[in-house]
């Protein structure tokens, strides 16, 4: 092999090994872990790995797209604050996704000068999975294959020897181990090793997670990896047929314009004639109006497109101009709309993107005017409005949304006293953000005006908050917004203890919610009568815990010893233990057989032990007590 080979050859078992130093990390940082500390460290390690590796090898071609860095940090960051969906569900796709594309551009090689497109990168033409699946073979060929003193020698050579070997090695030691007592048990001594299918899997998906890794650097520092020059091509419209359909397009916004104008930026008498709220004339067609705006928005891209590649014409321009404009209005007006039903009824995550994305849509629609007027070609108006979508994503990402709504909303029941609605926090927000608001309510006079229910779902809404920490035992998942919602809930043990009894009492119904249990057995299941059980084996004995649970009438718990002979329910069951709850009482089954009654008039739980007293009465019910914590202290 000459220098300059073993020298790429070294290059390549770099990158294997990165690829599987972040398989590996990845494994123990974010695999089975929640998102926090440990997703933040993976992804800041792969892009300071992957940039720092290329830069040394000179593979770093594109330093323009360094700039995609910015975004892909602030999204890393924010998963260590806040717990919305936006941040849990669609980040970490969209700092996957990023992570992809930015080592994509930014080994792409452009030697020619020729002009950007997606559809000249040649992964993107082969597809991603396709062009990673033909490179690992070249991974695994130089991994096992290496080169003693110039002569080339493979490790595969040596594994058919160590395969054609094996037989008679299993063969000679079973023998051994049958002639000699003392070989025997030293042989078992050294095979004693139990592996467990997780190490197995785990082993595997860290393998598999690295090969796909390396199949990838592989692609990106392969002189294939070089931009190809696309001829742009769009389709040509005549220019009478695009000014007559503009012509009819522009005509009918027009009217409708005339009619926003008049009723919504002017005379409101439309409204107080037919007896309706404003409220509810934003709230009529609101979404349509996103759509109109949707679509006239690609429209006028289609239009644009083609007259940026063929001839242009001043008249179709003005009329595009003209259209930009009134889709403009319809954007200002669908604004207005949603800000009066806002008024009203209060913010929610969808009103608050939906609000957002029209201020987006109206800055992309003045940038397309400054386009036209320019004559700037479409490519540079389809990237630059890219680029400004995804610094409006980063943007949006960074809001704390949940936090910034349960403010307002309670800002409008405190001070502006309207309804407050305590579902929508407790059923579609994250309780980490919104946990701080929640706790500044409850401490205030406002919050004894709003019934029990209400105050119910505040209650349950902070219980998740500590379930939540509780969830949380590695310092890999680390969180700042859960920090931050613990102490918002701290705040309220020393002034409200009452408070506090109350929402540890929900905590514990939370987290019991959680539980599973296997189903009872079939013999079980009577007359559509709900049952909860548990098996319990003891002393090789076979128990089974039930709990029923009928619609009228008191709780009963069960206590039977399965005798595993087949027969009737009296002959395959014995009845050991049975007791009676009262009804306004919640019971609940744990893992272990006992059970735990929830006291809504006095918010406590008890817990009753299950005791095996060893003797010939088999398990019973233990005494209760009075528990804070879940799952119960033995």
């Amino acid at each position: 092999m000459t220098p300059v080979a073993n020298n790429k050859k070294k290059e390549r078992l770099i990158y294997i090994a990165f690829a599987f130093i972040m398989a590996i990390s990845y494994d123990f940082l974010v695999w089975d872990h929640e998102l926090g500390l440990g997703f933040f460290l993976f992804s800041v390690a792969y892009l300071v790995g992957f940039v720092l590796i290329n830069a040394i090898f000179d593979h770093v071609r594109q330093r323009t797209f360094l700039l995609l860095t910015i975004p892909f940090l602030i999204m890393s960051g924010e998963v260590l604050f806040f717990g919305n969906r936006l941040v849990t569900e669609l980040v970490p796709f969209l700092i996957i996704m990023q992570g992809i594309f930015l080592s994509v551009v930014l080994t792409l090689r452009n030697p020619h000068g020729t002009t950007f497109t997606l559809r000249g990168i040649p992964i993107f033409q082969l597809f991603l999975f396709p062009a990673v699946m033909i490179e690992i073979g070249d991974v695994i060929k130089d991994v096992f294959y290496i080169d003693f003193g110039g002569r080339k020698q493979a490790v595969r050579k040596v594994i058919v020897g160590i395969g054609l070997a094996i037989p008679l090695l299993v063969v000679f030691a079973a023998l051994f181990y049958a002639a000699d007592d003392i070989f025997a048990t030293y042989f078992q001594k050294i095979f004693d090793v139990h592996i467990s299918a997780e190490i197995v899997w785990r082993i595997f998906r860290i393998g598999l997670m690295a090969l796909l890794a390396a199949g990838f650097f592989y692609v990106l520092i392969k002189d294939s990896h070089t931009l190809e020059k696309i001829e742009l091509k769009a389709a040509k419209y005549d220019q009478i047929v695009t000014s007559v359909v503009l012509s009819l397009v522009n005509a009918l916004f027009l009217i409708f314009v005339a009619i926003q104008i008049k009723y919504f930026f002017g005379n409101a008498s439309f409204v107080f004639d037919n007896d309706i709220t404003f409220a509810e004339y934003a709230r009529n067609g609101f979404f349509e109006l996103v759509w109109i705006m949707v679509i006239a928005a690609l429209f006028i891209s289609f239009i644009y497109r083609s007259f940026t590649y063929h001839r242009h014409s001043r008249f179709v321009n003005f009329l595009l101009i003209l259209l930009i404009a009134q889709v403009g209005v319809v954007a200002v007006s669908a604004l207005r709309r949603m800000e009066l039903y806002q008024d009203v009824f209060g913010f929610t995550v969808l009103r608050l993107y939906v609000e957002w994305f029209i201020y987006f849509t109206i800055a992309v629609l003045l940038f397309s005017v400054i386009s036209i007027l320019k004559n700037t070609s479409f490519r540079i108006f389809f990237f630059t409005s890219a680029g400004l979508g995804l610094v409006a994503l980063t943007i949006v990402s960074v809001v704390n949304v949940d936090a910034v709504i349960a403010q307002e909303n309670i800002r409008r029941f405190v001070e502006e006293e309207k309804s407050l609605d305590t579902k929508y926090l407790r059923w579609n927000m994250s309780a980490i953000d919104v946990a701080p608001s929640i706790a500044q309510v409850i401490a205030s006079e406002s919050f004894h005006s709003l019934d029990e229910s209400q105050k119910k779902n505040l209650y349950i809404t902070l219980a998740k908050v500590t379930n939540e920490d509780a969830r949380r035992e590695s310092i890999l998942e680390f969180h700042f917004g859960v920090q931050r919602a613990v102490r918002a809930f701290d705040s309220l043990r020393s002034g409200s203890p009452d408070v506090v009894k109350k929402i540890n009492y929900y905590t514990l119904l939370e987290a019991m919610a959680e539980e599973n249990r296997a189903s009872c057995p079939a013999a079980f299941n009577k007359n559509g009568i709900f049952s909860d059980c548990v098996k319990q084996y003891r002393d090789n004995n076979l128990y089974v815990m039930e709990l029923v649970s009928p619609v009228n009438g008191m709780p009963q718990y069960r206590i039977y010893e399965d005798n595993r002979r087949p027969g009737t329910f009296d002959e395959q069951y014995t009845l050991l233990f049975e007791h009676f709850f009262p009804n306004e009482q919640g019971v609940s089954l744990l893992k272990d057989g006992s059970v735990i009654v929830s006291d809504p008039a006095l918010f406590e739980q008890y817990h009753y032990p299950v005791v095996f007293s060893g003797g010939d009465t088999g398990p019973v019910l233990g005494v209760k007590r009075v528990i804070t914590s879940y799952p119960p202290e033995k």
